[in-house]
């Protein structure tokens, strides 16, 4: 543990802690602080959910590992309800919300891929309604710890249009809105609800989408639009998430906060200097 802090006895909640992000902010938390860990994945990485667990449990932190869909309304009351006899009240320092499962797909197409009803809902459900539904529970069942962190996880899709992403960039719009009026709702008593938006990290799940040859090329291009040259590695998103359980955090309140490295500011310049330093659109250069 790096900090001393007062947290060794309280816990964090994390649905979809067993693989990428997850795993790397669990295994930050339990590095800096020693926070116990309620764990929640659907059972796809379960290999990986059992090895995180040794881990948390070989640092000395406690561990509940439970395989549930943490985005759906009765699971989330069957589960804090479940967390409550488990831990007890008002133990809860931390919620981190890493619940991924979009659809991809447009709105209106003609080639077969075209979002049905169904897509789109569990889209919302799971990567913006069940932040708020969480956040009730969490709070009405006395769950949650004096001054606790409640952290949703985002990108900058929203800031932009990318073809086949509408059901997903929707979801995190919709999540950016429902942290404002959390931090509102909460902020009198002494709860902090922030996003952290950052840019593409390469994880297991983001690497089984595309091909070596799609993976490769799209590494590329996002590496040059951003301004340090690579994209961001996981454990600096999880090193980041552990700074906001920290007492230095305390007055970030309803923030998005931008983690993208420079990335969403610099898209723009990508367009206009395709080759780093060089205006290739048939613009004259300055003499």
């Amino acid at each position: 543990m790096n900090n001393e802090t007062t947290l060794k006895d309280k816990w964090v909640v994390i649905p979809g802690f067993s693989s990428g992000t997850g795993e790397a902010i669990t295994k930050a938390l339990v590095r800096d602080y020693g926070l116990n860990v309620v764990g929640i994945h659907r059972g796809s990485y379960k290999e990986q959910a059992d090895t995180l667990e040794k881990y948390i449990l070989d640092n000395g932190s406690k561990c509940e590992n439970v395989i549930s869909d943490a985005a759906e309304p009765e699971n989330i009351d069957t589960l804090t309800n479940l967390i409550k006899e488990k831990i007890g009240s008002e133990n809860i320092h931390m919620f981190v919300h890493s619940i991924a499962n979009g659809s991809y797909g447009r709105f209106v197409s003609k080639t077969g891929d075209q979002l049905h009803f169904k897509q789109i809902n569990k889209t919302m459900q799971a990567m913006a309604h069940s932040f708020v539904y969480w956040a009730q529970h969490l709070y009405h069942k006395e769950l949650l710890a004096p001054g606790a962190r409640i952290v949703g996880l985002t990108n900058s899709i929203p800031e932009s249009i990318v073809n086949g992403l509408g059901a997903i960039t929707a979801a995190k719009a919709t999540l950016e809105v429902y942290t404002k009026h959390l931090a509102l709702d909460l902020g009198p008593e002494g709860f902090r609800v922030n996003l952290v938006k950052f840019s593409l990290v390469e994880t297991e799940a983001i690497r089984i989408a595309f091909t070596e040859e799609q993976w490769n090329g799209l590494k590329k291009r996002l590496s040059r639009v951003t301004p340090a040259g690579r994209l961001c590695h996981v454990k600096e998103v999880a090193n980041f998430v552990s700074v906001l359980a920290g007492p230095n955090a305390e007055w970030f309140n309803g923030a998005t906060i931008d983690f993208t490295g420079g990335q969403a500011q610099s898209i723009q310049n990508s367009v206009y200097n395709p080759r780093q330093g060089e205006l290739d659109v048939g613009l004259k250069k300055n003499k």
